[in-house]
């Protein structure tokens, strides 16, 4: 089986760059201004804004390969193949189950060039 990586959705992407960026400039706009504590506040809204950017955009929502499934870059779950008990497809939802952890992926959290290839992958999981 060939290795699937499940990426973020892009247009989530963009937005949040584009927040991210917004809440800076008027931070910084208002610091400069000598405004009071909500001009750090906007920065600080904007840097982790951007810091979620890169996180997301270096990294995937999730890898399918032979072996497990993971979830997420920095913090991980992991699902081996052999341990998978039940998975559901649901509300938006792909559920993967095992006795000891549990991995939820939000379709809207997919991105749509690969959304169809990871539901027929789980589709074949529910049928086998």
């Amino acid at each position: 089986m060939e290795e699937i990586k499940i990426l973020y959705n892009k247009k989530q992407q963009k937005f949040l760059f584009l927040y991210g960026m917004i809440m800076l400039t008027l931070g910084i706009i208002s610091l400069l201004n000598n405004a009071s504590s909500k001009s750090n506040f906007g920065i600080v809204i904007g840097i982790v804004s951007l810091l979620i950017f890169v996180v997301r955009h270096f990294g995937n929502y999730g890898i399918i390969n032979s072996n497990q499934i993971i979830k997420g870059n920095l913090f991980k779950t992991v699902i081996k193949q052999n341990e998978i008990t039940n998975v559901k497809m649901f509300a938006g939802d792909i559920e993967i189950y095992s006795k000891k952890n549990k991995i939820i992926f939000d379709k809207n959290q997919i991105d749509k060039s690969n959304l169809t290839e990871v539901e027929e992958y789980f589709r074949e999981k529910i049928l086998k």
